[in-house]
């Protein structure tokens, strides 16, 4: 990541599509408005800045699952993933999400990628079984 972010060109292709994504697939013009600058201070000078609007983007997320905007907290979440791939807590929230949107395959995938690096995180295998037992039925 820090290759690219030192390539203007890749930090603008990568605002751009940023920006873009945001305003196609999220229906919150407050959300797009988040998830773009995000991608704005991603292509900035350091990475600090987007880590920094990453908190904002996890409050975001936290917000739309309280509101029962399970659809919308999956698109931020995505879009958090695809810095932080390896934020285990935020995998097991987008199972949960995945879960409750009834998209089995994708909840079960996530799980995986969390139970590979830790299989003592707190409710995975909970809702690993769960899932598999619901599936089953």
């Amino acid at each position: 990541i820090k290759g690219l972010l030192n390539n203007e060109e890749h930090r603008k292709e990568l605002r751009k599509k940023g920006r873009e994504r945001a305003v196609r697939e999220y229906d919150s013009k407050k959300i797009a408005r988040k998830v773009g600058l995000l991608f704005e201070k991603l292509g900035q000078s350091s990475f600090r800045g987007a880590v920094e609007e990453s908190a904002d983007l996890i409050a975001e997320i936290d917000a739309a699952i309280a509101e029962g905007r399970l659809a919308e907290a999956r698109g931020f979440i995505e879009s958090y993933l695809e810095i932080h791939p390896l934020d285990l807590s935020t995998l097991v929230k987008y199972a949960e999400v995945c879960f409750k949107l009834s998209d089995y395959d994708s909840a079960l995938d996530s799980l995986e990628k969390v139970l590979l690096f830790n299989k003592d995180i707190a409710g995975a295998v909970e809702l690993k079984r769960k899932i598999e037992s619901y599936v089953s039925m």
